[in-house]
Order: C-alpha cells, then sequence, then structure tokens
C-alpha cells in the first residue's frame, strides 16, 4: 500500500470494504484516507455485514 501510495496520482478511491473489516478500516484511516460513502447491500447481513464503504485519499490530505 505505501508503494502505491507512491505513484503519481492526484487521488486514490477504494471501494468495496465490507463494513464489519476493521483491520483494513483501521489500516486506510491510518494511511490518511477518509470515508466518503456508505452503500447499503440487501440480504448483507445474511453475509456479516451491512454496506460497502468507500474511502479516499487526495495528494492534499496525506500525512
Amino acid at each position: 500500500m505505501r508503494h502505491a501510495l507512491t505513484l503519481p496520482y492526484d487521488e486514490f478511491v477504494l471501494r468495496g470494504i465490507k463494513n464489519n473489516n476493521l483491520a483494513a478500516l483501521g489500516l486506510y484511516r491510518k494511511l490518511g484516507f477518509r470515508e466518503i460513502s456508505r452503500r447499503p447491500v440487501r440480504f448483507a447481513k445474511r453475509a456479516g455485514f451491512e454496506s460497502y464503504v468507500s474511502m479516499s485519499l487526495s495528494r492534499g490530505d496525506a500525512h
């Protein structure tokens, strides 16, 4: 992930992170990503989650 963040892009967007994947969400937040949306998924509770989270990191946001 650190290598990907060195690539010459102005913004990085991650989509489709399950809301119960706390390890991934924590890592992305630690790297400076911010949640931009949640998309509820019908019948996802059967699979143990409720929504997909999208996160974004703009070059100006990086620390």
